[in-house]
């Protein structure tokens, strides 16, 4: 169940039902390499994504992850709420191929309206080393 602020746009990102966590397994000393190598193609791309989400403070700081979150599936939606919102149900269902999908659940007098959204696919990020 999501409860919504009053007069708000909110962004709802569901995933799972498991996730996993896995890791890159390199020595530090082969990703330092790395970015060395490719570091000026990682700040036009870096500034790109800037420009494109622009950070709420003024810093710049750019962090490399080795490691990565998958899940089966995924689903962001979006959801237009009016003074006084109601929640919003999202259930899991299965289907006769075994994945899965998110999808919201209709309450009826419901005063929230699900504008947009995108996902429930699976995600193939598996990471074979």
């Amino acid at each position: 169940m999501v409860k919504l602020l009053p007069n708000t746009m909110t962004t709802v990102f569901i995933g799972g039902p498991q996730i996993y966590v896995q890791e890159l397994q390199l020595p530090y000393e082969i990703i330092y390499g790395w970015v060395h190598e490719y570091q000026a193609r990682i700040r036009r791309a870096a500034r790109k994504m800037m420009k494109l989400f622009p950070p709420q403070d003024p810093h710049s700081t750019l962090y490399v992850t080795t490691k990565e979150y998958v899940t089966e599936t995924w689903k962001t939606t979006f959801i237009q709420s009016g003074p006084i919102p109601s929640p919003v149900v999202f259930a899991f269902r299965t289907m006769k191929n075994g994945h899965g999908i998110w999808s919201p659940v209709e309450r009826p007098g419901s005063t929230s309206v699900i504008c947009g959204g995108m996902g429930s696919y699976p995600v193939l990020c598996h990471l074979k080393l």
